[in-house]
């Protein structure tokens, strides 16, 4: 994300099509970065598409990766993607942190049924 010149998310966009263009294979630190950029920016399309490229060729995201999308979700009150994101997280191979379910319980304060969920899912 270094080298992009200009602001926002349409420069690391560019700079990503332009990796790919060159056959330039994404690390999985390049992955995290574009993915919290996406996220951050509520382009959860891209960040979709950048977590299901991880999940065909690998290497396989983190927490972190799932957890800037939850986060994500929960700020813009896309209360049910969160918790599907937080459901697909054992087929991705990663394990939530504290810190999701610290998102998902403030974002799910008004339900009781959803606070029992991720206090059962946390145990």
């Amino acid at each position: 994300m270094a080298k992009c010149k200009g602001p926002g998310i349409a420069c690391a966009k560019q700079l990503l099509a332009q990796m790919r263009s060159e056959g330039v294979e994404l690390d999985l630190d390049t992955h995290c970065s574009l993915v919290r950029s996406c996220a951050a920016a509520r382009d959860f399309r891209t960040a979709e598409q950048l977590l299901r490229d991880l999940e065909q060729k690998g290497p396989l995201p983190d927490a972190s990766h799932v957890r800037y999308m939850i986060e994500g979700y929960c700020e813009v009150g896309e209360f049910t993607r969160a918790e599907w994101l937080l459901n697909r997280m054992p087929k991705l191979g990663v394990a939530p942190c504290p810190t999701i379910f610290n998102c998902l319980i403030a974002a799910g304060s008004g339900s009781k049924s959803a606070m029992r969920r991720f206090f059962h899912k946390m145990a």
